[in-house]
């Protein structure tokens, strides 16, 4: 319930975001509610997981996107709690810059610590005790090393970041980056 609010939520900040935005990629779908809010909300969307398949979602590995889709076949990649899972999250990053014609939006968990099934872990997941972890783009723009893990996005702008508590000492931070050409 929690998730598919929060989708909705996105739904709306991409909408502002990225006005002229139609065709999505899901990257860590999961199941098919992810994409269904989308599709529900206008979009043309796809998604992809590694772990399940379903006309709505291609099974592909992420760190393979490139051999799948062409550059700029999509207007924007959505990541919502599925990059931190990757082993080489600098590789998607890198991929999902060249195959998102206008940027990325992107969700990750936020503790003082990482979790154990995260494979990568961004400094901006983990940036001190949580009392220290940025809270919107204000905070990022003081701390911009924290941005260093998101470099293979490069050329961008940040123009979205907000930290929502999801329950004690459990936040999620949200992240747009919008391509500069």
């Amino acid at each position: 319930i929690n998730r598919e609010l929060n989708r909705k939520i996105h739904v709306a900040l991409i909408r502002q975001m990225f006005p002229d935005v139609n065709k999505m990629l899901c990257v860590g779908a999961r199941i098919d509610h992810e994409i269904l809010t989308f599709k529900k909300s206008g979009f043309d969307v796809l998604g992809i997981d590694i772990a399940y398949e379903s006309s709505l979602i291609k099974r592909i590995d992420a760190h393979e996107m490139s051999k799948y889709f062409e550059k700029d076949e999509f207007d924007i990649v959505y990541a919502s709690h599925s990059l931190e899972h990757m082993h080489n999250a600098e590789m998607v990053l890198k991929q999902t810059r060249s195959i998102a014609k206008n940027g990325i939006f992107i969700t990750l968990p936020c503790k003082g610590k990482p979790y154990k099934s995260h494979c990568s872990v961004f400094d901006i997941m983990v940036e001190g005790e949580n009392d220290t972890l940025p809270k919107n783009i204000n905070d990022v723009g003081q701390k911009k090393e924290l941005l260093k893990d998101f470099k293979n996005l490069e050329p961008y702008e940040l123009i979205y970041c907000e930290r929502r508590l999801k329950s004690k000492d459990n936040y999620e931070l949200d992240l747009a980056f919008k391509w500069s050409r």
